[in-house]
């Protein structure tokens, strides 16, 4: 399952496989088509809206996480500032993890949650949720304003991850947590750390909580370095440096850390086209498939982007997937056959773009739309995918489509996005 980004967190800008002209989205290839049912629910069992960024589930479906800004989720949560809730499917209940240890929800700041990774994690086992949070009554200011806090669900305790202080910065200097990307097993944190108020100085470190080591991935300077992805079992850490600010010929460029030997690689396999930069990088359960998608630029905004595949450890290229205005690549399943894509219908991206969410079958070439009615609609909105279980039978995707559950009000502008789960029946997975 696993692993999104930066584009993800702020809508369509993920990207969008853009079928070709005429292209009928409105069933699968053989018919199947799975149940799609709300994470996002309030006290009502109504869709609340207001959902954040891309929404992550546990290996089996169960436990779905979001972020969402949305009143009455749980008692005693006002709403108007973003939380971290994780909905139990099995017992119709939604849990509060971006709440002290007695479930106060998180006040004193408005930014929990916010992740430039575009994801909010959960464990493999549905008992552990990762989050960055700016809340006064979950930080201690100090020198640092943004935390990393592992919430244990199970036993309700809060795990606060104090920041490191960069031996070459002055001890005194602010510091703030913009990306988190964890392993599987809930061992091994990427961080993308802030140094100073306003930057240049965004930094990589990888924090071991079985030892409370940090790590550098990349140090400071004029680049920004975001972490994107975790190996499985937390040895690889896949990053990109981006300019922080713009010049003519600049570039993002990818690498992936070993935090065995130390040492960073550059991932090879950039498309020809001189305006694909890497976006996305998922790892596959099995941790022998990175999955890394480039965005393409048209002449004023995001237009397409290409998918390439890599084999772990050798990071060799062993795939270069590319349709028409490909895009939005979200996720894998256990041994990266599978992907969760987006798609324009229009070919035109942007919140009022008609966008699905896919399954794609690298084995086949078969494209399963998942953001789609029992009988056969496609969502009247745009609908991103964002984590998926090991056996691909649960799909995780936020959607502004009001057509796809009954009593979603989300196409309403004022109502936002929701968080749904496409379940798929044993027998009939793409």
């Amino acid at each position: 399952m696993r692993r999104t980004t930066l584009w993800a967190a702020v809508g369509p800008m993920v990207g969008a496989v853009l079928m070709p002209p005429g292209h009928a989205l409105a069933t699968t290839q053989d018919g199947r088509r799975p149940l799609l049912t709300a994470a996002s629910v309030n006290l009502a069992g109504r869709p609340a809206g207001y959902e954040w960024g891309l929404p992550s589930v546990s290996d089996d479906g169960n436990r779905v996480a979001f972020i969402s800004s949305a009143a009455r989720m749980v008692r005693g949560v006002p709403g108007g500032c973003p939380q971290v809730y994780v909905r139990d499917r099995a017992r119709s209940v939604t849990l509060l993890a971006s709440g002290t240890e007695d479930g106060t929800p998180a006040s004193g700041g408005c930014n929990t949650g916010q992740n430039l990774y575009g994801r909010t994690p959960i464990s493999d086992d549905g008992r552990l949720v990762a989050f960055l949070s700016d809340a006064a009554s979950l930080v201690r200011r100090g020198n640092a304003w943004a935390y990393v806090f592992v919430k244990h669900l199970d036993t309700g305790r809060l795990e606060r991850i104090v920041l490191p202080r960069e031996p070459s910065r002055p001890s005194n200097e602010r510091r703030d947590a913009l990306a988190l990307a964890v392993s599987k097993d809930f061992r091994y944190l990427a961080v993308t750390v802030r140094l100073g108020p306003n930057g240049p100085n965004d930094v990589g470190y990888l924090y071991d909580r079985a030892t409370g080591r940090w790590s550098n991935i990349c140090r400071p300077g004029v680049w920004t370095c975001i972490v994107y992805a975790v190996s499985p079992a937390g040895r690889y850490t896949a990053y990109l440096f981006e300019p922080r600010v713009l010049m003519p010929n600049s570039r993002r460029v990818a690498y992936v850390f070993d935090r065995v030997t130390g040492q960073s690689r550059r991932i090879d396999g950039t498309p020809t086209a001189d305006s694909f930069d890497p976006g996305l990088m998922s790892f596959s359960d099995d941790g022998r498939t990175l999955v890394v998608e480039w965005g393409g630029y048209g002449d004023s905004a995001f237009a397409s982007s290409r998918a390439t595949i890599h084999a772990v450890p050798s990071l060799r290229q062993v795939e270069h997937i590319t349709f028409p205005g490909m895009g939005g690549v979200s996720g894998t399943d256990r041994t990266g056959r599978r992907l969760a894509i987006s798609a324009s219908r229009t070919g035109q991206l942007g919140f009022d773009q008609p966008t699905d969410a896919y399954l794609y079958d690298r084995a086949t070439g078969r494209k399963t739309i998942i953001s789609v009615t029992p009988d056969g609609r496609p969502g009247n909105g745009y609908s991103v995918p964002g984590d998926m279980t090991p056996d691909a039978r649960t799909i995780v995707m936020y959607s502004s489509a009001d057509n796809l559950v009954r009593g979603d009000q989300s196409a309403d502008e004022t109502a936002g996005t929701d968080a749904l789960v496409a379940t798929f029946a044993a027998r009939s997975t793409p």
